[in-house]
């Protein structure tokens, strides 16, 4: 089984769409197993005061959960670019994923900063350790697909990149 890793931002319209362009996909490759790694779309210096994604500190509470991680990525993603639920607003985010996660848990994660690290980790390890350039960007077998800055990625991209990297 090959192992493909999805890096994205739940606040990039653009990862949006290379997410659910992968979704459909996914149905075609049962031998493919995804990575989430979500990461800053511009990540900033960890003594920015407003160096927080909710999003992103909430999957990695999700995943400890045993949240189904595509549903939580999915309503994420609609909170963001669609419902446009607050940024930094952890009631209203918490009240959004309600039926997921447990909203006091959530808040009190979020407010204590319990997976800023994890964000940070998975800031470098795309950026640093990855090369990643742009997002959403897919990893598998040694090849990498990058977005392109300002038109990210098309389904057709993806369904060829999943075919060639296998």
């Amino acid at each position: 089984m090959s192992q493909l890793e999805f890096f994205y931002d739940y606040t990039c319209p653009f990862c949006m769409r290379g997410y659910e362009a992968l979704l459909k996909q996914l149905d075609q490759h049962p031998d493919i197993e995804v990575l989430w790694r979500p990461c800053d779309v511009n990540p900033v210096p960890v003594s920015n005061p407003y160096f927080s994604n909710l999003g992103i500190q909430g999957f990695f509470f999700a995943q400890d959960e045993g949240c189904d991680l595509i549903e939580y990525n999915t309503r994420v993603f609609r909170a963001a670019n669609v419902d446009r639920v607050g940024r930094h607003d952890r009631a209203a985010f918490a009240e959004y994923v309600k039926d997921l996660l447990d909203p006091q848990a959530l808040i009190e994660v979020l407010e204590n900063e319990k997976y800023k690290d994890k964000q940070i980790e998975g800031n470098d390890y795309a950026y640093e350790q990855n090369g990643v350039w742009y997002i959403p960007a897919l990893r598998m077998n040694g090849k990498k697909l990058d977005a392109s800055g300002g038109l990210g990625l098309s389904e057709k991209q993806i369904e060829k990149f999943l075919k060639k990297a296998k």
